[in-house]
């Protein structure tokens, strides 16, 4: 049972059989990578050789024109004696000659340094470019077979994705469609916007009140001690109470939390609904496989009833003639014993007469009957095939909605195929039975938001009390003046400039009291909730264990039955096939065989199913 079960449909392509065909040979497809890497090693290994007499032919170089510089410095130096013996040379006879001398010996110095210079340079310097050359060579030589390696495995590859181009479908898995869901459904796009949205009321409820600025002119200038004034521009900014704002901006970003823990919750239930439809496909996909080789084996049974359909007419007539000769030849044995005589004769031929009436009379109404069950036999096989052709149907029909469903949680074509291409297998829990109920309780995501609304309302509470506190106002009046005839004061139309200090007296206490209230009213409401919510978590939890224990008992039920059913249907196939009897028993066997396997295939989802619905509570599929 468990090989049907992990049985894949026969229209997957096994690509490894596919690329296995087209590949290289072993033998050439190792000897070109180790090839080539033998040539890099020697192109390495002559270039590190250049390299090194590079460094040797600078060197020398270098020497060189080291030399060269101490000659040029010689040579300078026999210049200057040179330049030197011309005034002296009348006076110091023997110091000029003795200066001259020594600059000709620095001077040839200098040209035996530059003589020294040609040689080992040039040799050096020609040495490294041909081991430079070599390397090359070599090195190109590496880069033609590295080459030529790739192409042995690309070869393969590219017959593969030109033979098969509509098999990348084929290859994606569960998690791939569930990384697919999370990306493009639609539901899941707008919880995140709406997190992303209320992150942005943090800013906006922690900002300043905007400062007030006002401008008043006089239509005819007032008369003041410091002249005539004509105008007045003030500027005032008010100031909440110390930690009004940080108490708003706090109680924002835990709703925004709260947002963020619904955007969990709509993920982990995107990723249950992904996960049950995925299961009811693969559900589908074996039913279908199960229900052709049903219908295989019902055409195979048709065939052998066919046979022994027609085999009864031919053996009743042969068994009747048979029977007439055997009855013939036993009464004239009886006549010729008996001496003669027409009584005797009499009796000798009557006896046979009415026996081989009896006989044939016999052998044809079992070929009758023979034959009459034999025809219902082959109706009643036609019947089976047309009702299981018909639930064949209903399994495609089914799975295309399903798949319908499937490709509507991931937002795209509804026309796409959705192919299977894991096996039927049973899936593991997220955490031990008895754990799973700690994890929910600590990690589901409703809870998590409920908490970061009760956090959200005890900080509206406390910036309900804020706001009942004075708001403090610092602002600037700038008072425009003119000068006026006659005004002997100093100050005359001077502009003045008076610092404001403003205090807000909030003497009306209702609104500031209904705030706190409602803020505690709506922390008792997020607490009876979270309690709530809890004892409903703990009733799924036991929910959960018991589909989960019903399916695990299921699943070890028919499977036994099921290996059960098929050992009998083989024992009654044998003796059907032998004496053509039972052949009631037979379809109904097989079609208990056929009913175990689907109830088998139907605990495996509904298990599978069920681990899905505790990775959704625990909110493992975030973590």
């Amino acid at each position: 049972m468990k090989t049907l079960i992990n049985q894949q449909p026969d229209k997957n392509v096994d690509s490894v059989n596919l690329t296995s065909k087209f590949r290289f040979n072993r033998k050439y497809d190792s000897i070109l990578p180790r090839t080539s890497m033998y040539f890099n090693r020697i192109s390495t290994y002559f270039h590190r050789t250049s390299m090194y007499f590079h460094r040797i032919s600078t060197y020398f170089h270098r020497t060189s024109m080291y030399f060269h510089r101490i000659s040029t410095y010689f040579h300078r130096t026999s210049m200057y004696f040179n330049r030197f013996n011309i005034f002296p040379h009348n006076l110091f006879p023997r110091t000029s000659m003795y200066f001259h001398r020594i600059s000709t010996y620095f001077h040839r110095t200098s040209m035996y340094f530059n003589r020294f210079n040609i040689f080992p340079y040039n040799v050096f310097q020609r040495t490294s470019m041909y081991f430079h050359r070599i390397s090359t060579y070599f090195h190109r030589t590496s880069m033609y077979f590295n080459r030529l390696s790739t192409y042995s495995l690309l070869i393969p590859l590219f017959l593969i994705f030109t033979l098969l181009p509509f098999q990348s479908n084929a290859q994606e898995t569960l998690n791939d469609y569930l990384e697919t869901a999370a990306k493009n459904n639609p539901d899941l796009i707008v919880a995140f916007n709406q997190y992303l949205a209320s992150l942005e009321k943090v800013p906006q409820v922690g900002a300043l009140p905007d400062p007030q600025a006002s401008f008043g002119f006089f239509i005819k200038p007032m008369a003041i001690v410091a002249g005539s004034q004509v105008g007045n521009i003030q500027v005032m900014q008010m100031f909440p109470w110390f930690g009004t704002l940080k108490l708003a901006k706090d109680e924002a970003s835990e709703m925004a939390n709260a947002r963020y823990e619904v955007f969990n919750a709509a993920k982990a239930d995107l990723f249950y609904q992904v996960k049950a439809n995925w299961y009811q496909l693969l559900k589908l996909d074996r039913e279908i496989i199960l229900v052709n080789e049903n219908i295989e084996l019902l055409e195979s049974l048709e065939k052998l009833v066919m046979v022994k359909f027609q085999s009864p007419a031919t053996s009743g007539s042969s068994t009747g003639s048979t029977g007439s000769n055997l009855t013939n030849t036993t009464s004239s044995g009886n006549m010729n014993a008996s001496g003669g005589g027409m009584g005797g004769m009499k009796s000798a031929q009557s006896a046979p007469t009415q026996t081989t009436g009896n006989m044939q009379a016999s052998s044809m109404s079992s070929g009758m009957e023979n034959k009459t069950s034999g025809l219902q036999d082959v109706l009643r096989v036609k019947m089976e095939i047309l009702d299981q052709q018909n639930k064949l149907a209903l399994l495609i029909d089914q799975r295309k909605t399903t798949e319908v469903g499937f490709n509507a949680l991931l937002n795209r074509d509804q026309n796409i195929s959705v192919e299977i291409s894991d096996s039927l297998e049973i899936q593991p829990l997220p955490a031990e039975k008895l754990a799973i109920v700690d994890s929910i309780l600590a990690n589901n995501p409703m809870l998590a938001m409920l908490e970061s609304e009760v956090s959200s309302y005890k900080a509206m509470e406390q910036k309900a009390k804020k706001m009942g506190l004075p708001m403090m106002g610092v602002g600037l009046n700038y008072m425009i003046n003119q000068k006026r005839e006659g005004n002997t004061y100093m100050m005359n139309g001077t502009d003045m400039v008076m610092p404001m200090f403003s205090v807000s007296i909030p003497i009306y206490r209702k609104k500031y009291n209904a705030m706190q209230s409602e803020a505690r009213l709506m922390q008792e409401a997020g607490k009876q909730q979270t309690i709530g919510l809890q004892n409903n978590l703990k009733v799924q939890y036991r929910s959960f264990i018991q589909n989960l224990n019903d399916a695990e008992r299921r699943m070890n039920l028919y499977n036994e039955q099921e290996e059960l059913a098929r050992k009998t249907t083989d024992l009654l196939l044998a003796g059907f096939a032998t004496t053509g009897t039972d052949y009631e028993e037979v379809l109904r066997m097989q079609y208990k065989v056929l009913d175990y396997a689907f109830k088998y295939i139907e605990a495996i989802t509904d298990y599978n199913t069920s681990v899905a619905m505790a990775e959704k509570l625990m909110n493992s599929v975030n973590k």
